[in-house]
This record gives C-alpha cells, sequence and structure tokens, in this order.
C-alpha cells in the first residue's frame, strides 16, 4: 500500500468525505467505491481530515450494515 512513496516522500494532509459518521466520530468510508485509492493515498499522509455535513451524522450502520 505504500505504492505512493515514489511519488513523494509524505502527504502533509489529506481532505476527503465520509460515508456514515456517529457522535463519537467513528466512521465509515469507502461507500461510493474508491477504498482502494483512498487507502493508498491515506498510508502516504500525515494528517487525515474527514469532512460530512449533518446528513451523515447519526447514521452509523444504517446504510453499511457493521459487522
Amino acid at each position: 500500500m505504500k505504492l505512493l512513496y515514489f511519488l513523494a516522500d509524505k502527504i502533509d494532509v489529506t481532505f476527503d468525505g465520509a460515508d456514515e459518521v456517529d457522535e463519537h466520530l467513528h466512521l465509515i468510508k469507502g461507500g461510493g467505491g474508491c477504498l482502494l485509492q483512498e487507502k493508498i493515498v491515506a498510508s502516504c499522509t500525515k494528517d487525515f481530515i474527514a469532512i460530512v455535513d449533518e446528513r451523515q451524522v447519526y447514521l452509523l450502520n444504517n446504510i453499511y450494515a457493521l459487522t
């Protein structure tokens, strides 16, 4: 998963969205189908910031089942 290391030593910050989030800031990503690409970028980043709006809060386990 360290595929991007040949492009950059380290990515300082990654901003991305999340599909579901709860009041404890647990979140689910990758529901849109780009999970592999997102994991590759996240493995090379120092800080990850997830951006969500109020429609996604309290949805955890409602759209994508947690098993």
